[in-house]
């Protein structure tokens, strides 16, 4: 029904022809071969999300043949001032360096920060594969996979990072999970912990104090508010 629902107001709105229909329908063949938690889809994100797609074609990406370390000596001065060169910079690099997990981490970063949550997962992915104690990139991906509605493919993220930090639970709820993350001294890394509580808080219906969190860390931690793009 909601998406009958979404053409109505797609077709009210003017854009009936930018609807894709063949998408809706492919994603749709994908959500019959998935069981459905009560809160998503299991194993959906990794299965359907998980292929990075590059902005275009190697060879015409701008940074194409400049080399990585050309490349990386551009990256500060584009992430403040350029996403979008600041992101195709990333994609080149890891091309050029494909097995290097902090690149793809960045890249993670990048693509939340422009709101594409699907390229995002698809480059955290990439990084917790090469590199499964990449604790912020699971936090990237979990904040990626609730707003893509991949509530269970969240979960998960979490529950590694938690045995990451050799921390054993029966029950990995969102509850259980939050009172985890409250705990700084078994989650002594700031920016793992906050960054995890404040996508675990606005999961349970928190908003308000996943926003006081974020800010109040932003304040004592100038550093931190600038890595918590999610």
């Amino acid at each position: 029904n909601w998406d009958k629902e979404f053409k109505k107001n797609m077709e009210v709105a003017g854009l009936a022809n930018e609807f894709e229909d063949d998408q809706w329908r492919n994603l749709e063949k994908a959500w019959d071969q998935y069981t459905f938690s009560g809160q998503g889809y299991e194993q959906f994100a990794p299965k359907q999300f998980s292929q990075y797609r590059y902005s275009m074609e190697d060879a015409l990406n701008p940074f194409h043949g400049l080399g990585s370390e050309a490349i990386k000596s551009q990256l500060p001065s584009l992430k403040s001032s350029d996403l979008a060169n600041y992101i195709l910079a990333l994609e080149e690099i890891t091309r050029l360096r494909p097995d290097d997990p902090e690149n793809w981490m960045n890249l993670g970063l990048a693509q939340a920060e422009n709101e594409l949550d699907v390229q995002a997962i698809a480059a955290f992915y990439r990084a917790v594969q090469l590199d499964s104690k990449m604790n912020f990139a699971l936090v990237g991906l979990a904040a990626a996979c609730v707003n893509e509605y991949c509530v269970p493919d969240a979960l998960d993220a979490f529950k590694t990072i938690v045995q990451n930090f050799n921390i054993s639970l029966e029950d990995y709820s969102v509850s259980n999970l939050i009172a985890i993350f409250r705990n700084s001294s078994l989650i002594p890394d700031e920016r793992i912990r906050v960054g995890a509580l404040s996508v675990l808080l606005n999961m349970s219906g928190e908003h308000e104090e996943a926003i006081n969190l974020l800010q109040i860390a932003a304040k004592s931690s100038p550093n931190l508010k600038r890595s918590l793009c999610f």
